[in-house]
């Protein structure tokens, strides 16, 4: 039998995905990939801030659960609000604009909040403030990435 088309592209970036995940662990190429990029890709997050970069995950966007559109919404809308120094937003509070959408989830906004913080985006007050009022399962959005500890393979 013979995958066809969407069999044979998810199948192709679990591939790349593990091939990425293992690279970041080993030591001769670790430091080649930076912290938001194998974040991004251990949790399916499109890496939009390393477009100009690496482009290994150009031909797979629908293969990721935050996708290419969701990010750049929601780095835009934040983006906007810091700029335009409107009060900048807790995580409960994205939750709450975005939940109403069907693509969007608790896990899937704290793995995008995180993934934009380990690509240094913004500044520290506006992370003061995102992480103002937060679930749980947020408490770690800001913390220091250990790939040693942090990366799993799921």
């Amino acid at each position: 039998m013979t995958p066809t088309s969407p069999d044979l592209s998810a199948q192709l970036f679990q591939l790349i995905r593990f091939n990425i995940l293992t690279s970041a662990l080993s030591p001769a190429t670790k430091d080649k990939l930076g912290d938001g990029y194998v974040y991004a890709w251990e949790n399916l997050v499109y890496p939009l801030f390393h477009d100009t970069g690496a482009d290994w995950h150009k031909p797979f966007p629908s293969n990721f659960a935050v996708t290419r559109d969701m990010i750049t919404e929601l780095s835009e809308h934040l983006d906007k609000l810091w700029i335009d120094k409107i009060p900048i937003p807790s995580v409960y509070d994205v939750e709450d604009l975005y939940r109403a959408r069907r693509e969007w989830d608790r896990m899937k906004i704290v793995f995008a909040l995180r993934y934009m913080w380990l690509c240094n985006l913004f500044d520290e007050p506006f992370w003061v403030q995102i992480m103002s009022n937060h679930p749980s399962e947020g408490s770690w959005i800001t913390r220091k990435y250990d790939r040693e500890k942090d990366l799993y393979f799921i």
